[in-house]
């Protein structure tokens, strides 16, 4: 039996059998994994609101929080944030808790303080079993010594629809979202070191795997300086210097303004170049958006695809930055060419001094192109 019935059939008995709502709020994160839309860890309190037919209190409620009840509200859900899943391809949303899949529906689950819940896509095989797992990263510590290495470890939660059992993951790269720190070995360890004092985010990543839920880490100087308030942990300018007030100026290579590739021969390489800087490169970014007859999406850094951006769709602005390391020669490689579409890539560079290059410039940190 697919992990797909034995949820029906468990929601199915429990749903009437749900807790009364709670008196006190209950915070928990709530993740979406979809295969277009996505959501990242996103913190809400339950408050006893019933939502349907499911009670107050339930992952249901938690759900709707977090997407603003973009979604079909139902016990056996099919619709999250315009995505649809509705077993035609074997396809459907899987429920899971804590890095465990669920063994209740999201209208019999009462959620407790501090759980993590997650909506994926799940697609099963042939004979009816799980092929998409979600990584766990375990093994973060709270606080780090910047430089100092130390070892993580990336499980895939694999389950048989009844137990979930984590496995190590080969291969999978830890990242900052600016960098791939590391790739874990055959155990599923990896060392890394976090070079700048500041707060960061680690997370795991793995080709057919639903990435890890994000961990925070606290990187401290040798000293104990605590974390800089610095925005993203950014360095201060050398000494010796003087005050740097002007931002890096960046440019995008390789695409010109206006060019138009005709259908299957889309662009599949990113690049850039980033002028000299006083301060220092601290980090480059790009923001990839696509319009394609009205459906508007972005390119994912994180989960290395096209994105829909369900609240403001067709506007450069609403994609998201990814960033690209902090070299000042980019050439990033995109997972296939781009499909038919308008399209919008910007590059912004940041110095060590935490000067951006906001601006936006047609032609050089800003480039339309069209396939198709």
């Amino acid at each position: 039996m697919s992990q797909r019935l034995r949820g029906l059939l468990a929601t199915a008995g429990l749903v009437l059998a749900a807790l009364a709502p709670a008196a006190q709020a209950t915070p928990v994160t709530v993740r979406i994994a979809g295969e277009v839309v996505a959501l990242e860890r996103t913190p809400v309190e339950t408050t006893g609101a019933a939502v349907g037919a499911c009670a107050g209190n339930t992952a249901a409620e938690a759900i709707d929080k977090a997407v603003a009840g973009d979604w079909d509200q139902l016990a056996f859900t099919s619709t999250i944030l315009d995505e649809t899943h509705t077993y035609t391809e074997m396809d459907y949303w899987n429920f899971w808790i804590n890095d465990t899949y669920s063994q209740v529906g999201i209208c019999a689950y009462t959620v407790q303080p501090g759980d993590r819940i997650l909506m994926l896509v799940q697609r099963d095989s042939p004979t009816f079993s799980a092929t998409v797992f979600p990584l766990a990263l375990v093994g973060v510590p709270a606080s780090v010594v910047a430089g100092s290495p130390f070892t993580v470890t990336v499980n895939e939660q694999r389950t048989d629809g009844t137990t979930t059992t984590p496995t190590p993951a080969s291969g999978a790269r830890i990242s900052d979202g600016m960098a791939v720190l590391g790739t874990t070995d055959a155990s599923g360890h990896v060392t890394i070191t976090l070079p700048a004092v500041g707060p960061t985010t680690l997370y795991a990543v793995r080709s057919g795997n639903v990435e890890s839920d994000s961990s925070a880490v606290s990187v401290v100087a040798a000293d104990g300086t605590p974390a800089s308030t610095t925005p993203g942990g950014a360095p201060p300018a050398p000494v010796g210097l003087g005050p740097d007030r002007s931002a890096p100026s960046a440019a995008i290579t390789g695409i010109d303004e206006g060019q138009r590739f005709a259908h299957g021969e889309g662009p599949r390489r990113l690049r850039a170049i980033v002028a000299s800087d006083p301060s220092g490169l601290y980090a480059v970014k790009l923001r990839l958006t696509r319009n394609d007859r009205g459906r508007c999406t972005y390119f994912s850094g994180r989960f290395e695809r096209f994105r829909l951006n369900h609240k403001a769709r067709c506007r450069a602005s609403a994609g998201s930055w990814f960033g690209v390391g902090d070299r000042s020669s980019v050439d990033y490689l995109l997972p296939a060419r781009l499909p038919r579409g308008r399209y919008v890539l910007d590059v912004n560079a940041i110095d060590k001094a935490f000067n951006r290059d906001d601006a936006r410039r047609r032609g050089g940190n800003r480039i339309v192109f069209y396939v198709g």
